[in-house]
Parts: structure tokens; sequence; C-alpha cells
């Protein structure tokens, strides 16, 4: 009986002191489930600090349930490659514009529309309703994503250009002007009067510089952080249209956390947005400054010539593209951005 007792109070010394003995087995720490964002933004940009926020934000509140990293500069696939990747189960989250998103889902085909928002602030108005989040996430479920934020993208997108200065519509008759292959960046150039002519991205510098085109439409942000804005001359900051930088999650893996977590990445993802967005205003600022300390010289039209630029574009082009987004839909974004 003395031999029992003494055998019972030494593997109960084990356990509590966390020794090991030959039958004795500790328990195992529960890995954290591992996530790895896909993104073509440099680090040191305010989406690249968004989602490095967001990485930040779900590491800390999870307390060590999910370890989330992100693989900048498309480290692991650049934009469309990413959101591919994602879909093909290489990395759980990737990150994409509007404009690139389009090639998978319409879910914001409608920031593609020229003139459908009063800047920024207007947009934000819209894509912080939770009814229109709602519905982008049922749109975007028809293509196995979820978006879990929307970050600002530097402003709105003005035209740059090597010839000029540009004042009005007429000014930009005939200039071969940058595109995307979006059939809406497509016809919102050619109804402003220039050459629609598709040019991959990093290949926009050489083209500037070379003459292949004469102008583009981008953000102060990326031509600063690109550099264009030594091969360009003028902009006119008619700022046509404007959208969001935004992060994705694949859906099938989404549905597999536990509810906690899904709030835990909801919330870290709103607070990444109100955080980043200061980030980017601020970032904004400096770059049109920098920009214009560079000699471009900046001309912001007249509001009769801004009538004009909304005139070449909005009814021939809100009318094409109504199957994809409806004037009911747009009569909502108008009425929310109402007081603005």
């Amino acid at each position: 009986m003395d031999g029992v007792k003494t055998a019972l109070a030494v593997v109960t010394l084990l356990a509590v002191s966390g020794i090991s003995g030959p039958n004795v087995r500790p328990a195992r720490a529960q890995e954290p489930i591992a996530v790895k964002i896909a993104t073509g933004a440099e680090q040191q940009l305010s989406a690249g600090r968004g989602y490095g926020k967001f990485a930040e934000l779900v590491n800390e509140r999870s307390k060590g349930k999910v370890k989330v990293d992100v693989y900048y500069a498309g480290a692991l696939g650049n934009e469309v490659t990413a959101v591919r990747n994602m879909l093909a189960g290489t990395v759980e989250m990737s990150t994409a514009s509007d404009a690139n998103l389009g090639a998978f889902t319409d879910g914001l085909f409608f920031m593609n529309l020229p003139y459908l928002f009063k800047g920024t602030a207007g947009l934000r108005r819209v894509i912080d309703e939770p009814a229109i989040r709602d519905e982008i996430n049922k749109v975007l479920a028809k293509a196995n994503m979820r978006a879990v934020a929307h970050l600002d993208n530097g402003g709105p997108r003005h035209l740059l250009s090597s010839k000029g200065p540009i004042r009005a519509p007429g000014d930009a008759k005939d200039l071969k002007c940058r595109t995307t292959a979006s059939p809406v960046e497509v016809a919102i150039f050619k109804a402003f009067g220039t050459i629609p002519t598709p040019v991959n991205w990093a290949e926009v510098y050489t083209g500037l510089s070379q003459g292949t085109v004469d102008c583009e439409g981008v953000q102060y942000t990326w031509a600063y952080s690109t550099r264009h804005y030594e091969v360009i001359k003028y902009v006119a900051e008619i700022g046509y249209v404007i959208g969001t930088q935004n992060l994705l999650v694949r859906l099938d893996f989404w549905n597999k956390l536990p509810t906690d977590l899904q709030d835990l990445m909801t919330q870290a993802g709103r607070d990444a947005e109100a955080w980043e967005s200061k980030v980017d205003a601020d970032f904004t600022q400096e770059a049109r400054e920098k920009i214009l300390g560079s000699g471009v010289k900046v001309y912001a039209p007249t509001p009769a010539e801004m009538k004009k630029w909304r005139e070449a574009v909005v009814p021939q082009i809100w009318t094409q593209f109504k199957a994809k987004v409806t004037p009911d839909f747009i009569q909502r974004v108008q009425k929310l951005q109402e007081g603005i």
C-alpha cells in the first residue's frame, strides 16, 4: 500500500511540475491558424501600411490563435496573380484595386463609373454603409471571395500628361492616353476625346518618356511613388474616378473559421481602414506638393470647365453600363452623399 501511495505521489508531482515521465505526455499548445496575405503594395505606401496594420491588430488581438504574415511588393503575385493564387489555395488572403478585381467579379464595378462620388468623403460615406458592404460581399461570394477591408487609395484620379496644358476635354483631343484593358476606362477616355492605349503599368514610365503615350489617369500618390512626375509636365485636376484598395479572403477558408475569429478579423479590418485613411490623406497631400515642387504645372479647372468634363462622360458611360450598375443603385449612392 505504501508503494502504491508513493507511485501516485510521484506521478502527481510530475504532472504538476510539467516534467514528463515515461508514460506522461505534456499537452501540446494549439498551433496558430496561419494566414498569408499576398499584395502588390509596397510596405511603405499607405495601402501597404494599412495591410500591415491589419496583420498587427489580428496577431495582437487573437492572442496567438491567428498568425498573419503580409508578403509585400508582389512577392507572392501582383494584383490579378495574387487573387488567382488565393482562389487556388496558395494563400488565404490577397489584395486588389477595385479595377483589377473586375477580372473576377462585378462586386466593386460601380467604382469604375466616372463622377459617381464626391471625392474621398463621398466614397467613404457609401463604402462604409453596412447595407452596401453586405451587397458587395453577396456578389463577391459568387467568386468565392469576401472583402475584409476597403482602404483609401490616394484619392481621385487626375489627368497627367506630357503635352498641354489641358483645361477642358477639347485640349486632350487625340492624345494617346494610357489605360488598363478595363472596358469602362477605355470608354471614359474615348469619351474625353483621347485615343485609349492599353499599356501594362510597369511600362507606363517608359511609354510616357518615349512618346508611346501622352497621358494617363492616375492618383498623385501613384504618380509620385513611381516617379512618373519625371516624365509628365501637366496635371489637370479633374478627379474623374475614385476607388479603393481591397483586402480579400477566400470564402471557403473564411467559412471554416470560428465565429469569434471572423468577428475579430472583421473589426480589425474596419480599424485598419480608419487608421489608413489618415495615413493616405497625408501621403496624398505630400505627393501633390512633391510633384508641384518638381516643376509640374497643376491646373484646377473652373466650375464651367468641370461641367464639360462631367458632361463628356456621365450620360454616356452611366447609360452604357447600366446593366452592371442600375439607375436605382446610382440613386442610392447619390442619396448617401447628400450634404457633402
